[in-house]
């Protein structure tokens, strides 16, 4: 899990974590390969659309957020 942190987390390629990590690349390849797999596998059930109106910011009348600061009325012509 380490393996993928650093990999997501620095620009580094398979050669210098496997370097950084004394593994080899075919490893480090792995490693990070299985783990991008099982969170993909997470990412149905994590991220979805808002299904009711409560879970739509929390809001009546609102249909969806953008970045968190602006809202979309059913007003706006949508």
């Amino acid at each position: 899990m380490l393996i993928f942190v650093w990999f997501a987390s620095h620009k580094d390629g398979y050669r210098q974590i496997a370097d950084r990590f004394d593994l080899s690349i075919s490893s480090v390849f792995e490693v990070i390969t299985r783990v991008s797999s099982f969170l993909s596998g997470l990412a149905a059930n994590v991220n979805r659309f808002p299904e009711t109106e409560i879970e739509k910011c929390g809001f009546p009348g609102i249909i969806g957020c953008i970045d968190i600061s602006q809202s979309i009325n059913h007003q706006d012509g949508i």
